[in-house]
């Protein structure tokens, strides 16, 4: 396994149990959505409290085998929808989603009717030809930004497995991600979206 990709979820874990500690300090019992849709997605288990959460970030890793690609890639979408569960009482309005579901679909319709792959871009600077989705500051023009921080990748990717043209029902089809270099995250997040366009999630 790619070390980069390795150092990156061992960052990822690091960060989500940063956001677990601050929703706790923030008095935060319950997370949003109930229950988290990708966790349950991946790991058929339903996440409803931060407590919930804990546990389940602590069996992830003590459990994670750093070998298996497919493990790792399930164990970053879980991460990430983690994260943006358990936020939404401490972070700041400009750390979510900046993009709903009819803005997910109107994106899914401009892919579909060109028969167009979807470009998800993560702190990168370079921005390849066609529609993007990009998720950093400071966006270029031409994009649809998502939001600031990797992490959330968790809402698309939520929407993306209930959409026909982004998911046959079980693995990602017509995205591909471009990850910075510079950022150890970013580039486990698209080791994961390209491994889950080859596998089913269970």
């Amino acid at each position: 396994m790619d070390r980069h990709v390795v150092d990156g979820v061992k960052k990822l874990f690091s960060l989500t149990k940063t956001k677990m500690r601050l929703a706790r300090e923030a008095d935060t019992i319950n997370v949003r959505p109930e229950p988290l849709p990708l966790v349950k997605r991946f790991a058929q288990v339903e996440l409803r409290t931060v407590e919930e959460c804990e546990r389940h970030w602590l069996m992830m890793k003590d459990n994670l085998d750093y070998a298996d690609g497919d493990a790792i890639a399930k164990v970053v979408v879980q991460l990430c929808d983690i994260i943006e569960g358990v936020k939404w009482k401490f972070e700041e309005p400009d750390g979510f989603s900046l993009i709903d579901e009819e803005g997910f679909k109107a994106i899914e319709s401009e892919c579909a009717a060109h028969d167009l792959m979807l470009n998800l871009v993560l702190l990168s600077d370079e921005i390849p030809d066609g529609v993007t989705l990009y998720i950093g500051g400071n966006p270029p023009d031409g994009v649809h930004h998502l939001g600031r921080h990797v992490s959330n990748i968790a809402e698309f990717m939520d929407f993306a497995y209930g959409s026909k043209y982004f998911s046959d029902g079980h693995s990602l089809r017509n995205v591909r991600a471009f990850a910075s270099g510079r950022n150890i995250i970013s580039s486990a997040v698209a080791f994961s979206v390209d491994s889950l366009k080859k596998t089913h999630p269970n």
